[in-house]
């Protein structure tokens, strides 16, 4: 299992021939940012005890969220270990059913990916009112890294489209996934948004002057 891996050992051998590959990496991101949505609404909890209801619940879903992660990490290099052999036969469309199966798992795991990692922003835009200050950039930062797990899924999604035979199964996933873009977009827009006009953060804001540059 990679997640039984150390880092070290973990990168590399995401640096070698695949699997792990792109999913592998965006789920990995996904399990980064989600631990410190975690971090921060646990923290957070210790300095606005009145919001341990609502911040335990988050805590809740962040929990199921990281160990979707962690099997999803396994779950796509495994997918992948499947699929590339049936990919790179020469005669793989001339087997079509078996190809349309392996295509189809090779976008069904970044998909999984890709959802898991719109509903961690989506708790780190409800965690974003309740957190304490001194976390907000690590919560930022979690957000930042699950948007990336998502674009990266998105990615892995887009490459293995084209395989599709079937123009109806292309269209099904493709809806999808732009659903899933431009929920996440929104998201990681509006969390920026408020977290870069405070004065911490301005320096991040690309509509306001500062005193870091015009």
């Amino acid at each position: 299992m990679l997640t039984a891996l150390t880092i070290k050992d973990f990168f590399g051998r995401m640096a070698a021939e695949p699997p792990p590959g792109g999913g592998s990496a965006a789920a990995l991101a996904g399990l980064m940012g989600v631990s410190l949505m975690k971090m921060a609404a646990q923290v957070s909890g210790k300095h606005f005890p009145e919001q341990t209801g609502r911040l335990a619940a988050g805590q809740c879903e962040l929990d199921k969220l990281h160990a979707t992660f962690l099997r999803l990490i396994d779950e796509d290099a495994q997918v992948l270990a499947e699929v590339l052999p049936v990919l790179s036969r020469p005669d793989a469309d001339r087997e079509p059913g078996l190809l349309k199966d392996a295509v189809r798992q090779a976008i069904e795991v970044p998909l999984h990916i890709a959802r898991s990692s719109l509903d961690s922003l989506e708790i780190a835009q409800d965690l974003l009112t309740l957190a304490a200050e001194h976390v907000i950039g690590d919560l930022m930062l979690g957000a930042i890294s699950c948007h990336t797990a998502l674009s990266g899924a998105l990615l892995m999604i887009a490459l293995n489209l084209p395989l599709l035979q079937e123009d109806s199964l292309q269209a099904h996933f493709s809806s999808q996934a732009a659903a899933l873009k431009s929920a996440g977009d929104q998201v990681l827009a509006g969390m920026q948004q408020a977290v870069y006009q405070k004065q911490a953060y301005q320096l991040l804001d690309v509509n306001q002057k500062t005193a870091y540059g015009s």
